[in-house]
């Protein structure tokens, strides 16, 4: 990790290369409504 950041290396076992871009934004908005749930338990 680095400055808060990771680094994700993927390689799509199949040419719909949209599937890995959507199931990462999937990821990242589970994530950063983990992380305001977080923040408002801390207020």
């Amino acid at each position: 990790m680095i400055n808060g950041c990771s680094w994700i290396e993927l390689q799509p076992l199949t040419s719909r290369k949209h599937q890995v871009v959507l199931q990462l934004a999937t990821i990242w908005l589970e994530h950063k409504d983990s992380l305001a749930a977080i923040e408002r338990r801390r207020e």
